[in-house]
């Protein structure tokens, strides 16, 4: 879980369906939609931030620490 700041200075607390191990990675796509996360267990995961869904997961042969 982490805090977001979505709307005018207004925190929110949003739990993420996902990762449960140490986090390697968290990236905001460019235009803030998405949240890219990864963690020690290999696992990468593409949130929509406005519903909190996984849009996107994949497990990799090790973790994934980069994004290009």
């Amino acid at each position: 879980m982490w805090p977001l700041n979505v709307l005018n200075n207004i925190w929110f607390l949003l739990f993420w369906a996902g990762l449960s191990i140490r986090v390697n990675l968290l990236e905001f796509s460019e235009d803030s939609k998405f949240l890219l996360g990864s963690g020690e267990d290999s696992l990468l995961y593409i949130w929509d931030i406005l519903s909190g869904e996984v849009v996107y997961g994949q497990r990799f042969d090790k973790p994934v620490s980069v994004v290009k």
